[in-house]
């Protein structure tokens, strides 16, 4: 018995000892390098909008980095990606269509020229072709972008690219976020009405402003104004301050988990222990969106109701493209593709589900390993695929009452 208890215990303190020396060497790796699949890095880009919560800075260049990627993107007049062709080019004969999407149609993983509204403009010459996309947009500000823009644009065509987080999205705030120092950091505490404390925030401002705190510590420090009260045994103030202080904590929590539950199932006394370090029973962070509730798809139903009515008043055409995620790719039964394939055909819009194409051209591949987005290769197979839609030509075919009579005067 003493020897087992041995045994256990040198187990023990073997694991932890290898679990300091892992969390201290990347530690020092994320440091110096910043490669955090989570952290894109940008002097600042993003600015406040009273009718769709916030967009990018107009008529501007930015250097975006990753530790996968560094691109230059370019903003027009109205504060989105540039389209890739002039005002004065495509004329109003031709079709002038509006893409609506999120974080995967802004690109910020692609440089310009490349992007999925860029390829689909060059395999359209007499198309003009606008990028009414936002990093962490639902169709909620999608929705309210095109009804303000509506007059200036005056679209023929609307696609609405939809993807799965949109469903949540959906039940958020179209003001979700508060912009510090050109960043977005959270203006709500998670699935709740309550707001952060704004002088909380003007203090977090201030402090990042200054260098005191960098872009992590001070979104930890805002979400931590909704927890509902503090961590209160030893073990759990322990871990709140490793993943308040230690960027390297949450990865590699996630990735020893599997092996620490394994092994505190063949030895169940060392549970509590490794308790100490990990929370064994919570799921790693990453791991996909949660199953969808009644609430979202009504939320979403009604969102793409509206952005069909919106058309159906200014005689633009509606189709809605699904957009895979990467982890979705290998789940035998994805459950967002057919909710929002079965709202759309209620409506009556034609649907491009991208599925099938990006697995066929590479799947995973297509995909940044850290980023989560999709790669050049990855865009240039999202616009060959909705043009290959047999629904497509029908859908591009001019009538009378779909073009402009004469080229907007404020388009950008």
């Amino acid at each position: 018995m003493v020897r087992t208890l041995a045994n256990i215990g040198l187990v023990f303190v073997s694991v932890v000892l290898a679990f300091v020396v892992a969390l201290g060497a990347l530690e020092a790796y994320l440091r110096l390098a910043d490669p955090l699949g989570d952290q894109i890095n940008h002097p600042g880009i993003y600015r406040t909008n009273p009718v769709w919560g916030y967009s990018y800075l107009p008529s501007q260049g930015f250097r975006v980095s990753h530790a996968e990627f560094i691109n230059d993107m370019t903003t027009d007049q109205l504060g989105f990606r540039r389209p890739l062709r002039e005002a004065s080019k495509g004329g109003p004969e031709g079709p002038r269509i509006v893409i609506l999407g999120d974080s995967f149609m802004a690109g910020f993983s692609i440089p310009d020229g490349q992007v999925f509204s860029h390829q689909l403009e060059a395999r359209l010459p007499h198309a003009r072709v606008w990028n009414i996309s936002v990093n962490g947009w639902g169709t909620n500000n999608q929705r309210a972008a095109l009804r303000e823009l509506l007059p200036i644009l005056m679209p023929t065509h609307v696609i609405i690219a939809f993807f799965e987080n949109d469903f949540f999205n959906n039940i958020q705030h179209v003001d979700k976020y508060y912009v510090v120092e050109g960043h977005l950091v959270d203006k709500y505490c998670p699935n709740t009405p309550r707001m952060v404390d704004p002088e909380i925030v003007a203090d977090v401002s201030r402090r990042f402003r200054a260098g005191s705190i960098n872009l992590h510590r001070a979104r930890q420090i805002i979400r931590d104004q909704c927890s509902p009260s503090a961590p209160t045994s030893p073990a759990d103030r322990f871990k709140a301050a490793l993943n308040d202080n230690l960027l390297a904590y949450a990865v590699l929590v996630d990735a020893i988990k599997p092996v620490l539950r394994s092994l505190t199932a063949a030895i169940p006394v060392a549970r509590e222990a490794f308790g100490a370090l990990v929370n064994l029973d919570q799921e790693p962070s990453g791991s996909g969106f949660p199953e969808l509730t009644p609430r979202e798809i009504e939320a979403t139903r009604t969102e793409l109701s509206a952005i069909r009515q919106i058309c159906d008043q200014a005689h633009c055409r509606v189709a809605v493209m699904l957009i895979p995620s990467k982890w979705s790719l290998d789940l035998p039964e994805n459950p967002f593709t057919p909710a929002a394939t079965e709202i759309a055909d209620e409506l009556g819009l034609p649907v491009a589900d991208l599925t099938a194409a990006v697995t066929a051209a590479g799947g995973t591949a297509l995909y940044w390993n850290r980023d989560g987005h999709l790669k050049p290769r990855g865009h240039k197979v999202m616009a060959e695929a909705l043009l290959l839609q047999p629904w497509w030509r029908s859908f591009l075919a001019p009538s009378a009452d779909q073009v402009p009579a004469a080229q907007p005067a404020h388009a950008p």
